[in-house]
């Protein structure tokens, strides 16, 4: 929870972040959506040019980067995350939720379960 101030006007703003266990371990990988001024192909690129529009990638292993980021995966992303933040580190995967309610838990948990059922076994190893 962090406030912020505009002149006289001040608003508190929230943030939760959900982690989700995966079945094993992955490196860092960022995924966001691209920034107003943000580049498509400055990041780690695919073939499917719209999803490298709509997402800033970085990553610390780009081979494996390029294993989790399948079609599938990114169709995934384009369907269903499109707008969100997530983050891959280690043996978890992390989401930003900048409007949470409670009732939103366990749309989030069917979603990374579905995220992680799209993720090919061989990335983790």
């Amino acid at each position: 929870m962090w406030t912020e101030s505009y002149g006289d006007d001040r608003r508190t703003e929230a943030c939760a972040i959900l982690r989700y266990p995966l079945p094993g371990p992955l490196p860092l990988m960022r995924i966001k959506p691209e920034g107003v001024f943000g580049l498509a192909n400055n990041d780690l690129t695919t073939e499917w040019q719209e999803f490298n529009r709509e997402f800033d990638v970085k990553t610390d292993d780009e081979r494996v980067g390029q294993a989790v980021l399948t079609r599938p995966v990114q169709e995934f992303f384009m369907d269903r995350l499109r707008g969100e933040r997530l983050a891959f580190d280690g043996d978890g995967v992390f989401l930003w939720i900048d409007r949470y309610d409670v009732e939103d838990a366990d749309r989030c948990v069917k979603l990374m379960e579905e995220l992680t059922a799209l993720i090919p076994a061989a990335a983790y190893e």
